[in-house]
């Protein structure tokens, strides 16, 4: 199979592609009760060694308060014959993964399978489209957990990814996000 994209590249395959070109998923706005959001402010940097660099969103959340989470879906370009230059991905899974407490790693308990559209859709950049996350982190993925020895949740900041995967076969992508538990 051979895939010409909208910035004039091509690349062959030696099966189908379940997705192709995937962009990361970008939060824009989160809430605790699921009315009152927060805009995720990206104009925040700090200098590290490689340079500077966003500063990755933080979101504070109490353990038995949930977490709604505005993503914007992630993107492909547009292959041959297809319209317009940038498409939303439709049907992926967006799961939360905690890779770095103590036993937590991916919550599948929390996954949300995007079903606002049907198929890929050419992306209107004037409007671009979201999924929303709902996710009760502090009950499914710690209080509720069935891992043995059951993972506890510390105040403090925890990285988080937030993992997108395809409904059929292929790979993921990821976006890092900092959740600090408040007590």
């Amino acid at each position: 199979m051979r895939v010409t994209t909208a910035d004039a590249k091509s690349y062959e395959f030696t099966s189908s592609v379940g997705f192709v070109f995937v962009t990361h998923p970008m939060f824009v706005e989160y809430s605790t009760d699921g009315t009152n959001f927060t805009k995720v402010d990206y104009n925040n940097s700090t200098t590290g060694p490689e340079g500077a660099r966003i500063t990755e969103p933080t979101i504070s959340v109490g353990q038995a308060q949930t977490l709604y989470l505005k993503v914007l879906r992630p993107q492909r370009l547009a292959m041959d014959g297809e319209a317009g230059e940038f498409y939303d991905l439709a049907g992926f899974k967006y799961t939360p993964d905690i890779p770095n407490a103590g036993g937590v790693g991916k919550c599948d308990q929390l996954t949300v399978t995007d079903t606002g559209m049907a198929s890929d859709t050419v992306l209107d950049a004037g409007k671009p489209t979201t999924v929303l996350l709902t996710w009760a982190i502090g009950q499914k993925c710690y209080t509720e957990s069935t891992k043995n020895p059951k993972p506890t949740w510390t105040p403090g900041a925890s990285d988080f990814d937030v993992q997108v995967e395809p409904s059929g076969p292929g790979g993921n992508s990821a976006q890092k996000i900092r959740i600090t538990l408040v007590p």
